[in-house]
């Protein structure tokens, strides 16, 4: 921790008292002597998940805090830096305990609900889900985990189908990932309805335009090239409308066959 954000954070904590000092002494020690379990390799994951909670602890009641000061006060403005001081640390502790420790759903359950709740951190969360889920494959309710939070949170189709996928690999004959893929595809296709309705009017419209050139076609070499023509919309369409019926008759397939 750099020692200009440490002056920050106790001049916080002193200003609206939040921590009285001896409690920031012992706050302080407390993470030193973690760091140092840290880099000697002897932390505990007892250890960090007790750390990480009084972090969030103290990352709410800062929050609070200024919330409250803004009402209070009327402004908009209140340096937030502690906010940020406090997330890096959370976010780095969480790295610390992944790379010491196996992935669980819990934690990692914990530490995307973390990501959620600081948008600072979105992007910060799915570069760690792309490590840890290279990574691990033992628990298929860690990728349902990962693809929900992609999906929900980050609304990161592909990122979600990439992890469903690699869950899939892993655990073909779990229905409970095989269920989760499909109300994603569901619910993806349910937003879409308004991009498929766009689809089908353009594809109305170029219809009927190259069968009006068709018509008017002098000679069979043009009536010919503009025949291929509509081939190529009409497979483009049936393309587009079937590529979710069937991914869907693919997964539900899947699902009977276990």
């Amino acid at each position: 921790m750099l020692a200009d954000e440490v002056e920050s954070e106790i001049h916080f904590m002193k200003t609206y008292r939040i921590l009285k000092w001896d409690e920031l002494i012992k706050l302080n020690d407390d993470r030193k002597s973690l760091n140092q379990k840290i880099t000697l390799g002897l932390a505990t994951k007892e250890e960090l998940m007790k750390q990480i909670k009084v972090e969030l602890n103290m990352l709410d009641t800062c929050q609070l805090k200024i919330d409250q000061e803004m009402k209070e006060n009327d402004t908009e403005y209140i340096n937030t830096e502690i906010l940020t001081i406090l997330s890096n640390r959370i976010n780095d502790m969480y790295n610390s305990m992944f790379l010491l420790f196996p992935v669980e759903k819990t934690s990692l359950s914990e530490y995307i609900e973390f990501c959620s709740n600081n948008t600072l951190f979105i992007t910060k969360c799915s570069n760690m889900l792309d490590t840890l889920m290279s990574r691990y494959h033992s628990d298929p309710e860690v990728h349902i985990t990962a693809a929900t939070y992609e999906f929900d949170d980050r609304n990161d189709v592909e990122s979600a189908r990439k992890f469903f996928a690699e869950g899939l690999k892993y655990h073909k004959n779990c229905s409970s990932l095989i269920l989760e893929k499909i109300n994603a595809i569901l619910a993806q296709h349910k937003e879409n309805d308004e991009g498929m309705r766009t689809v089908k009017f353009n594809f109305r419209k170029n219809l009927k335009n190259i069968n009006i050139k068709i018509a008017k076609a002098n000679s069979k070499t043009t009536k010919e090239k503009l025949i291929e023509e509509k081939q190529k919309i009409l497979n483009n369409y049936k393309t587009c409308e079937k590529s979710i019926q069937r991914g869907l008759s693919d997964l539900y397939e899947q699902l009977d066959n276990i």
